[in-house]
Order: C-alpha cells, then structure tokens, then sequence
C-alpha cells in the first residue's frame, strides 16, 4: 500500500468527519468540511465554495467491472466453483448485474494478452447494448514502443475490432522505469 497508503488515510478520514458530523459525503462536499482551498497554484481563480455549492449528485451511475488476469471468462474456465451464490466468470457477472463498463487488465505480454482480449471480447461482443473498456498495464508494458506493439495487434486483430472501439482510455500501461 506504499502509494496508495494516503489515500486510504484521507478516505478513512473524510468517512469520519461524515459520521462524526452526521452528513453524507454529497452534504459534506458541498458544505466544504473537508476545507478545501484554492491555495495551490493550479486552482488559483477558482470559486471553491461556488464549485462545491453547484455540485449535483448523479443520478445513475455505471459501475465498472475488473477482470483481471486470472479471472475466469467463461464457465470452462473455472477450475473449481467456489459456490458462494456470487457469479464466477465474466458472463455471469454480465447476466447478472448488466455491467457495460469493464476494466480489462494486461500483462505486458503481447501475444497473451491479445489471446486472453479476444477471449474477452468473444463474451462482451455479444451484448446489444454498447459496451466500455479501460486497458489496465499496471505498468507492465516496459516501454512506448512494446505498448504501440500492443495497439496495432489489437487494431489489426478482426476479433477485437469492437472492443478496439470501445476503448475509453488505457491506465498505466508503462512502466515508470
């Protein structure tokens, strides 16, 4: 939890300035309990308690599934069902939440991960509705020339022409070295 460990803090933080005050975190935003400043350079000239105050909680919200590496995509998939009455692969969580926002993570191996993406895309290509999808490297892809790699595989690849489209943004698909 080395960089992420701030976080969570500030989070644990905030959830108990909410409770201690007796708000929910939409009412505690816009009263600016967290004090939040325009004292940083980057939001000089910005009305904070103006921002805070046009704040509008939505009314939907679309919840992205992760499938990671390991998860199973299809039923064949599985070894063993752990049997908890929760869906195991991703069909059955399509089926049963009706996801259409799905973070697909990637190892930094090419070859497997366009495999493992057409595997992927095979279940979601089926949905009518259209569908959304995040590239997650985890920093696995070790330069900008192994990720352009990546990119004209799954450009050129018929099978991933869909998920091709219905790709939001790629997250830390280089490694920082």
């Amino acid at each position: 939890l080395a960089n992420y460990g701030p976080a969570l803090v500030d989070r644990a933080v905030l959830d108990a300035l909410c409770r201690l005050q007796g708000v929910s975190f939409y009412a505690a935003m816009r009263a600016n309990l967290a004090g939040i400043s325009n004292a940083r350079r980057e939001f000089a000239g910005l009305d904070i308690p103006a921002f805070l105050q046009g704040l509008r909680p939505a009314e939907t919200i679309e919840a992205r599934h992760t499938v990671g590496l390991l998860d199973a995509i299809t039923a064949t998939d599985l070894g063993e069902r752990v049997g908890d009455g929760l869906p195991e692969t991703l069909e059955e969580v399509i089926a049963a939440y009706g996801h259409r926002w799905f973070k697909l993570k990637v190892s930094g191996r090419r070859e497997a991960d366009i495999e493992r993406l057409c595997a992927i895309a095979s279940v979601l290509d089926r949905l009518s509705d259209p569908y959304f999808v995040s590239l997650d490297g985890n920093e696995q892809y070790e330069s900008a020339a192994a990720l352009r790699e990546l990119v004209a595989a799954i450009r050129t690849n018929p099978q991933l022409a869909r998920l091709w489209s219905s790709v939001a943004f790629l997250e830390q698909p280089i490694s920082r070295r």
